[in-house]
Order: C-alpha cells, then sequence, then structure tokens
C-alpha cells in the first residue's frame, strides 16, 4: 500500500509499571541490598528487615506488599538462575 510503519524500538532496560504496582517497585528498590546468600548464591531475600521498613514507610496494606515483593523475589531468583545456567 506504500505505507510503512516505523519499527517499534525496544529497550530492555525500559518498561512500564502500573500505579497499583508502583509501591511494591519501589519497596523492591529498598530492599535491593537485603539478601540471604548461601555458597550457592543469593537463596531468597531476608525478611527480618520487612516490618521495620513497612512501619518506616507507612505500609498500610503489609499482606498485598510481601506478596508482590516474594513475587518480584521469585521472578528474580528464576531470571539469575537461568542466566547462570
Amino acid at each position: 500500500m506504500g505505507i510503512s510503519l516505523p519499527k517499534k524500538e525496544e529497550n530492555p532496560d525500559v518498561f512500564e509499571v502500573w500505579p497499583e504496582n508502583w509501591p511494591i517497585v519501589l519497596m523492591w528498590c529498598r530492599v535491593a541490598t537485603q539478601w540471604r546468600v548461601s555458597m550457592a548464591g543469593r537463596v531468597g531475600l531476608d525478611y527480618i528487615v520487612l516490618p521495620w521498613l513497612f512501619k518506616v514507610y507507612q505500609v498500610e496494606d503489609e499482606r498485598e506488599m510481601l506478596e508482590g515483593l516474594q513475587l518480584m523475589e521469585r521472578a528474580y531468583l528464576t531470571c539469575i538462575s537461568e542466566a547462570e545456567g
């Protein structure tokens, strides 16, 4: 038809976060240094710090925040496991 659409540029460093998930992403960034580590590497987040962070940042729904963090934790651990082979 003589019409060419521009190619969609893909940048893996740019992604959209739905507004309802933004508080969880922010908390994820806050706990980024709180990992339990074994001889095999990272095994999971250290949950001991979470109640304190939830209080400091006035998290209203702690269960929702915890479940969101656990979802991100599982996804992260899966990604690094696949990357390491």
